[in-house]
């Protein structure tokens, strides 16, 4: 969702898209909502073995990655947020050249997140952190 969030605010960005950076503002609720889900079953993963092992984990200090994790894709949604609420300040359309380095960057930060998340997946702990 996060991802999905800064794809969209970027989009709203190029389309100056009030209407739908206002949308985007709205989505980060459910973001931390699912942020503080994820916490708190990390913590339960960390006091009960089985919790830990149902969630694939071998080691309650893995818990300990997984709310960085957590905490970098909530960190994502804010900066989408924050792209979003400046949507409304631009008047008129972004230059077209500032607006391809804009989506270039973008299209290079989503790669990236996306690159670490199935390195993650993957158990490959040493590239999801670079």
């Amino acid at each position: 969702m996060a991802v999905n969030m800064h794809k969209e605010a970027a989009g709203s960005l190029a389309e100056s898209d009030v209407s739908h950076a206002d949308e985007i503002v709205q989505m980060d609720d459910e973001v931390d909502r699912f942020s503080l889900y994820m916490r708190r079953n990390l913590v339960l993963a960390v006091q009960n073995a089985n919790i830990l092992r149902e969630m694939g984990l071998d080691d309650p200090a893995d818990c300990l990655g997984y709310r960085a994790v957590i905490s970098r894709i909530e960190r994502i949604a804010d900066h989408a947020v924050l792209i979003a609420k400046r949507v409304k300040f631009i008047e008129g359309k972004i230059d077209s050249k500032v607006m391809k380095k804009i989506s270039n960057l973008s299209l290079e930060a989503v790669n990236v997140f996306e690159e670490a998340i199935l390195a993650l997946e993957k158990k490959n702990y040493e590239k999801a952190e670079h």
